[in-house]
Formats: structure tokens, sequence, C-alpha cells
């Protein structure tokens, strides 16, 4: 990618330095901490912290308050805003200094040769102004540090003894937690754990930064273990017992954090206002370009079986809230979504301990359809033991034709569209017939794109599939293969999760049934960028440019730019006109943190222009 301010997409490059300083050796401390802060500007940080005490180390013990050592470290703190006066980074240097009469533990917040407050370590502070370097400064706990030209940069300093004690954390954008623990058998996963859960507890982004080996061994030893969390997920972390100087970087998401305290209500009520140049750089972040799939193949197995538990989990009421002995009735058409409800549907009858015969499945082949995904159908159904029917709606699609005098060689919408509600309209007399109810296929990326027919496939009496994007039903659909007994079913399913997309409803040429001559991702764009897009505007709530500045950075190796803003134009654009569809949808169940249900998932007017 190309160098930019990437601040003006709401992304800091932080910093967490561990350095290895001698105890007690303030000059040479002061120096390693100058040259840490100069190489961290260097590399595009826009702020960096240190361990607790690092100018004097932690170990120290009562030897802090002996001799001149306090106002010692007063001159230290002076030269290093003197040396760091034409740097643009915040710097956060633990260091013993004396205030209101007594000493104190206590974090100094410089910046451009100014102290922008003091933090202490103790947790109960109030905060107030005292005289320090001949400035009028703020001194407290759980001071609020607030960027005038980056409202979305809010930082605050609370040691770890505080922090793990788990008092109320500030309600800051980014908390950093200064500390000098010992190295303790499990301290590690615990001091993970602790974090990881309240940073995503608290929507905040939490810089750890540990001591390490300048500290004195003698009755403990710190190993520098520190990590750099956002919302409940580690981005950076020091190597452990490191012998020199460590820094570990990444770039926290800002404005993501200040969304999601937006939606929450909370008030970032600042201390102290301050204005900041930000370097141009390139992110060195790493943006997931599949976010509803884990990369891991663990978790996504995980992901796999939740989603089905809860989509069975959601029809099993809604089966059990209508009369008794009502059946399901659904279509299928060998494709990745009808496939994923059919399996819904099986594994919920299951879970009711009712026959199988509780279901149908009807086949309904028309202008388009290819023989290759019709017996997908009907053998997968075969080998599960579902019932299914076949009933062509080539017929009916013609009666409906003739009676607007459409040809039947205008292949256009109304050839199209009039296939879907042919399919509907005859699965809800089916389903009429038989006592059931129509459980509907279309999923959350057709949901967002408006890619159903009004009434047609858009339509049903309960959707399981409403809330599941298309990238992760492919995952969903392959693992059901790989997991089912059947092998015959396992191997229709792994190729129906491999096929390409395609809603068949166009003819193929000169009588070759079995190929397909619509590829929707050709039609509409690739799925894994509309999935993208859509996690990323929706559950993000990121403007155009910065979704396309992250899908240019997670999709470097696959798409330029202009073809990312190509189908970024298109989705916004059939996001927008679509919302009409998504105003009248069936029930179906919230499965993730994106949801498009009109009855509070998502609230839009349908008349908007994005």
């Amino acid at each position: 990618m190309n160098k930019c301010k990437i601040s003006q997409f709401g992304f800091i490059r932080t910093a967490a330095a561990i350095p290895v300083n001698q105890i007690r050796c303030l000059e040479q401390n002061q120096q390693n901490i100058v040259s840490m802060i100069a190489e961290a500007q260097s590399s595009g940080a826009s702020v960096i912290a240190f361990p607790h005490l690092a100018l004097t180390t932690s170990s120290c013990g009562d030897a802090l308050l002996c001799g001149s050592l306090i106002s010692e470290c007063e001159e230290s703190i002076e030269f290093i805003l003197e040396q760091t006066s034409d740097l643009s980074i915040i710097s956060v240097v633990g260091t013993p200094l004396f205030i209101d009469g007594r000493f104190r533990e206590a974090y100094t917040i410089l910046y451009k040769g100014s102290v922008l407050g003091i933090a202490s370590a103790e947790d109960d502070v109030a905060a107030h102004l005292v005289r320090f370097l001949d400035q009028n400064v703020l001194f407290g706990s759980n001071i609020t540090f607030c960027c005038e030209n980056m409202p979305s940069l809010t930082l605050s300093v609370m040691s770890g003894r505080a922090f793990f004690s788990q008092a109320a954390l500030p309600n800051a954008n980014i908390i950093i937690v200064p500390d000098a623990s010992p190295a303790l058998i499990g301290q590690t996963a615990y001091h993970r754990s602790i974090v990881k859960a309240l940073s995503a507890r608290s929507a905040s982004s939490i810089v750890y930064v540990n001591a390490g080996f300048g500290d004195s061994a003698t009755d403990y030893v710190c190993d520098g273990d520190s990590f750099i969390c956002e919302n409940g997920t580690i981005l950076s972390e020091s190597l452990r017992y490191a012998q020199g100087n460590q820094i570990i970087y990444a770039d926290i998401d800002t404005q993501m954090i200040f969304n999601e305290h937006i939606s929450d209500g909370k008030d970032h009520n600042a201390n102290v206002t301050f204005k900041m140049d930000f370097p141009i750089t390139e992110l060195t972040r790493i943006i997931d370009p599949a976010p509803f799939v884990p990369s891991d193949k663990a978790q996504l197995t995980v992901r796999c079986n939740e989603v089905m538990k809860i989509m069975c989990g959601s029809l099993v009421k809604r089966l059990q809230s209508l009369p008794t002995g009502t059946k399901c009735v659904i279509g299928v058409s060998g494709g990745l979504d009808s496939t994923l409800a059919l399996l819904v549907i099986q594994q919920t009858l299951t879970l009711l301990g009712r026959p199988l015969t509780d279901m149908l499945a009807v086949t309904m082949p028309g202008f388009g359809t290819t023989a290759k995904t019709r017996n997908n159908a009907v053998e997968l159904c075969k080998a599960l033991g579902i019932p299914i029917e076949e009933h062509t709606i080539t017929d009916i699609s013609k009666l409906l034709l003739a009676k607007v005098d459409q040809p039947l060689y205008e292949t256009d919408t109304v050839y199209e569209n009039v296939q879907a509600r042919a399919r509907t309209y005859l699965l809800m007399t089916i389903a009429n017939k038989i006592g059931g109810i129509v459980i509907g296929t279309g999923d959350l990326s057709e949901i967002a794109l408006g890619w159903a027919t009004y009434n047609g496939d858009h339509i049903s009496m309960y959707n399981v599939n409403a809330d599941v994007p298309k990238t992760l039903i492919k995952q969903i659909v392959y693992m059901a293969g790989e997991q089912n007994s059947d092998k015959t079913a396992g191997q229709i399913l792994k190729d129906i999760a491999t096929q390409p997309i395609s809603p068949e409803l166009l003819p193929a040429k000169d009588n070759q049934t079995d190929q397909t001559v619509q590829a929707t991702e050709s039609i509409i764009g690739p799925y894994e960028l509309h999935d993208f897009f859509l996690y990323n505007i929706v559950r993000r709530k990121c403007s155009k440019e910065k979704t396309s500045f992250l899908a240019e950075a997670a999709f470097a190796d696959k798409y330029s730019k202009e073809t990312i803003d190509k189908w970024l134009a298109v989705f916004l654009k059939r996001f927008a006109q679509n919302q009409w569809k998504r105003d009248c949808s069936p029930g179906g169940p919230q499965i993730g943190t994106v949801n498009l249900c009109p009855r509070g998932g998502w609230n839009m007017p349908a008349d908007i222009i994005l």
C-alpha cells in the first residue's frame, strides 16, 4: 500500500517499549529512553509507553527515597522533554516524583516539550493541578487525554496494580497499563485473559507494558511480557526474557473503538486536550479479508457448529409454537443456500424426535436449471433420506408470461423474476396442502444486496438463513460434507460448496443443459468483497473511504484498487436501494453481530442515498 496519514482512517500506531535500563542509573536510563522514543517516532508511532518506574527501574525499593534521587528524576524528565521537543509522539514515562508533599509513583505524559499531565499509580487520587517543571500540570488517577484534531484519539494511564485489581476502567479508547510484575508460573496466561476480557468488555485498546531484564533479579525476575490488545484481540506481543531493548507496535483503530462507544452511549469527558501532528506511513496492521470466517481451522469448526446450533434452535422453537404436526417445506436447487436450510430442517426434526417425513423438499426446474444442480439436489435428499418431489415451473412461467404478452425470447427481468415468483407460489400452495410452512433460504449477503425477487425467493414463512453470510455458508456446507457419515451425501455437499454460484434463470445455449450461463459474482461482484464491505460498513460503521482503504490492505494480492472501488460502489448502491425489500423480511434468527432485520437489527429509511 502507498504511504498516507493512516490517522485519517482512525489508525494510531502505538508502541510499547521494554528498555533494559540500569537500576538507579538515571543518566544512562534517560538516554536510553530518548533513543527509544526517537526510534518509535521514526517507525511512525504516535504514542509510546514505558513500564512502571522505567526511569529508575522498579526494583530500587527503599533506595528510591535515598539521597537526591527524586529531584534527579525531575531533571531527567526535563532532559527527556528537551531531547524530544521536536518529535510528534506522546511518551508515557514511569518515574518516582515528589508531589503534594509526599513520594508518588507516577507516569508523566510528555509531548513536544510539554508535560500534558501526570497520572498517579494509585487509583484513588482526585485530579488536581500541581506545579511541575514550572508548568501547571493536572495530576491524578483516571485522567483522560483527548486529541482536538482527532477526537477518536483518547487515552488514559493506570498502573498494573490498579488494572489487575479490576478497578473501574477509564472511558478512553486507548488505556495504557505500565507494570513491573514478576514472572510467575501461570502469570502470563492470567494477564492475557484479563486484558483480553477487559478490552472486549470496555470496547477499548489496552497497551500493557511490563518491565524487563533491566530490573533486579534478587528476589524475582521481570520477563518484559508486554502486548497490545484491541477489543479482545491481541495485535502485538513482545518476546519474553529479551536481553536487549525491545519495542512492539500495533496500528490501533481508534475510530472503530470510538464508534463502539457511541453505540454504547459512553461519554468521553476529556480532562486534558492537545493537538497533534500525525506521520505519513504505511498501515502495518493485518486486515482480515474474511471477517465472518475464522482462519484457524479449529475456530472455524467451532463457529460452523455454533451457527448450526443457533439455526436449529430457532427452528425448534418456531415449530413448537405452531400446531402439532406442522411440516417443513423447502425448495431445493442444488445450491448453497437451499442446501444449508435443508440440513437445518433435517437436524431440527432429529432434535425434536420427529421423522424426516415431516419435511418435504421440492425441486422446481426452470428455464435455466442445469442437470448437475438438479441431480445434486435429488441425490442429496435421497442420500439423507429426505422426501423429495419434482415440479417443473416452466409451464406456470410460460402461462404468466403469455398473460402479459412477454415473448419467451426476451430474457429480461420479467423473464427471470417470473420463475422466482412461480417457485414461491408453488411452495406456498404445497405447504397449504400438506399443512406446513415454507422455510426460506435467502442469506445475509443476498439480503444486503437485494439479490432476491420481491415476493419470490425474498419471502417465506420463516428464514433460517437470514443472518448467515455467503462466505460462511460455503464453509458450513463443506464442513457438513466432511463430517457426514454417508460418503455419497458428504461428496455431494462438498461438490455443492465448491460450485460457482448462479441463479440459473437463463437458458443454456444450444441446449447444453449442464452449462451455467449466469455467474452471480460476475454480475454483482465477488461475495468475499461484498461480505467484507458488509461487515465493515454495518458492524464497524466505516466510511466509504475507510472501507476502500481496508479492502485494499486486505486484498492487496488479489484485487486492484480500481476493482475494489468498482464493487464497493455497486454494494453501496444496492444496499441503499434495496432497503424496501428488507422492510418486510420474514422472521429468522440473529446469528452474529451483523443483522439486517428491520425489527431491531438495522434501521434505515428506504429512500436513503448512500
